[in-house]
């Protein structure tokens, strides 16, 4: 889980690195960002799910359960609002 309070190409390239040092291993960013663009450049990236930290309380152990099934998991609210 990336949990990051920084612009969205940031978080994109931290998500990046950790993927690239860690191959195999599942992301899942944790943001502020809620633009279906930032969801989009988020998941072409490689991470596996993206959670709004507004709806993070409900939105966490789904993600994580989904992304251990190998499904890719964003927030609800985000789906909803693109």
């Amino acid at each position: 889980m990336v949990d990051l309070s920084l612009p969205i190409t940031e978080e994109i390239n931290v998500a990046r690195r950790v993927m690239k040092r860690n191959p195999g291993i599942k992301v899942i960013i944790l943001s502020v960002h809620d633009e279906q663009t930032a969801v989009d450049d988020c998941l072409s990236a490689g991470a596996a799910g993206f959670v709004l930290k507004r709806t993070a309380a409900n939105d966490m152990i789904p993600a994580v359960w989904e992304v251990l099934k190998g499904l890719t998991y964003v927030s609800p609210s985000v789906e909803a609002e693109g």
